[in-house]
């Protein structure tokens, strides 16, 4: 994903390239969340100009791009609400856009990385599974969501477990 801006200063300006790069990292989430079969109603505009007044009706298609991208997927408690409107925008609902699709972009990366392939486990009464490979995930938070145990990872926190709202 591009790099994304949450380091907004009071003094900082929203502009054509503000609205752009979110733009392409809506767009680059929604699509990578279609390859997982989550299809959302996006339509993200990237090619904005310094010329372009962006209308009421654009800016609550903004907003609402990253708040249908955010309600895919279970999201960190830390992970900031999407602002509700783009009207009198402060520098800190512009870092909560943007840290938004951060959190996502991880949560997604944390999710592909743990698949576990047909055949891999073998799994038995309780909540343990027999892993070939040792895997775990660690949330940011530093909350152990699967544990190494021998050759079997038990779960803990099973509700904190990043899961498909929808598909």
């Amino acid at each position: 994903m591009i790099e994304l801006k949450t380091d907004w200063r009071e003094s900082d300006y929203y502009n054509a390239s503000d609205l752009n790069r979110v733009g392409t990292a809506v767009k680059y989430l929604a699509e990578l969340l279609a390859q997982y079969g989550c299809r959302l109603d996006t339509e993200a505009k990237t090619d904005w100009t310094v010329n372009d007044i962006p209308t009421v009706t654009q800016m609550a298609r903004y907003l609402l791009n990253v708040k249908n991208l955010r309600s895919a997927i279970s999201i960190s408690a830390g992970t900031p609400n999407t602002p509700n409107s783009m009207q009198h925008l402060t520098w800190q609902k512009a870092n909560d856009i943007e840290q938004i699709l951060i959190d996502i972009d991880k949560l997604l990366t944390l999710m592909a990385q743990t698949w576990i392939y047909s055949g891999a486990p073998n799994a038995y009464s309780g909540t343990n599974l027999y892993i070939a490979t040792r895997t775990h995930l660690v949330t940011e938070g530093g909350d152990i969501i699967l544990q190494e145990n021998g050759e079997y990872l038990t779960l803990e926190n099973a509700p904190n477990l990043p899961t498909w709202k929808g598909a």
